[in-house]
């Protein structure tokens, strides 16, 4: 059975945390990935993986709207695509211009 002294511990450790949950959901996917990686590596080191893993992750959402647009164009039964709607989607133009809308 609890005594007094051990209830009170108990609900500050039950707020403690709740609010490092509530600190984490707030969070960017970025600024929570930089926290781990500056947890386990240098500045410098983390910083690098992670320009690393937003050019991949850039890269692969800009052939994923490629691969959209060349599938509408199988599912509407088209034989051409708008190749300079290609061309925008595979530089990364089209969510520029759009201002980061898809």
């Amino acid at each position: 059975m609890p005594t007094s002294s051990t209830t009170p511990e108990r609900e500050a450790a039950k707020a403690r945390v709740r609010a490092k949950r509530e600190a984490r959901l707030s969070m960017t996917a970025r600024d929570y990935l930089s926290s781990l990686l500056h947890a386990t590596h240098t500045h410098a080191e983390a910083e690098a993986i992670l320009d690393t893993f937003e050019r991949q992750s850039d890269t692969a959402a800009r052939l994923n709207r490629v691969l959209d647009i060349c599938d509408g164009v199988v599912r509407a039964g088209g034989k051409t695509v708008d190749v300079d709607r290609v061309h925008a989607a595979a530089l990364g133009d089209d969510v520029r211009k759009s201002g980061g809308a898809r």
